[in-house]
């Protein structure tokens, strides 16, 4: 994007605008055109970012709730008071997929928990989805909501 907004400001302010835009009536209007076009592409594409990337942070939220869940139950917690994180689903498959690993992971726990043998309950390692500081930033957005 950021190419082309380069190459068509090259064109605009070139100095053969002969050769490019003939004299003619309708070059301000159309300069004036193809320059608001631009902007507005350019302000939905940034707009529409946190849309595409809203589905990590689900995500990571998921997995803080999770893994905040599976270690209460290793320290011993009883699975009957505790009530299981209700989980965000999205449609990616990334996404599903995230969620089936994840209750998978929160019913192994759970499981163990019932038998009493809460010693073997071993916290997964999760696919990271995001950066590690993105992680952090999610997971302190999280602990100061609870």
């Amino acid at each position: 994007m950021i190419l082309f907004v380069r190459i068509v400001s090259v064109l605009m302010n070139s100095y053969n605008k002969e050769i490019l835009f003939p004299r003619h009536k309708g070059i301000n209007k159309m300069k004036r055109t193809v320059s608001v076009l631009l902007l507005i592409s350019a302000a939905l594409l940034f707009f529409a970012g946190s849309v595409y990337g809203g589905w990590k942070n689900k995500i990571v939220l998921n997995q803080v709730k999770a893994s905040e869940y599976i270690s209460k139950l290793q320290k011993g917690a009883n699975p009957k008071k505790l009530s299981r994180p209700s989980l965000r689903r999205d449609a990616k498959a990334c996404a599903k997929a995230a969620n089936r690993e994840l209750r998978a992971a929160m019913d192994r726990a759970e499981k163990l928990a019932w038998l009493g043998r809460s010693h073997l309950i071993e916290n997964p390692d999760f696919r990271t989805i995001v950066s590690g500081d993105g992680y952090k930033r999610v997971k302190k957005r999280y602990e100061k909501g609870n």
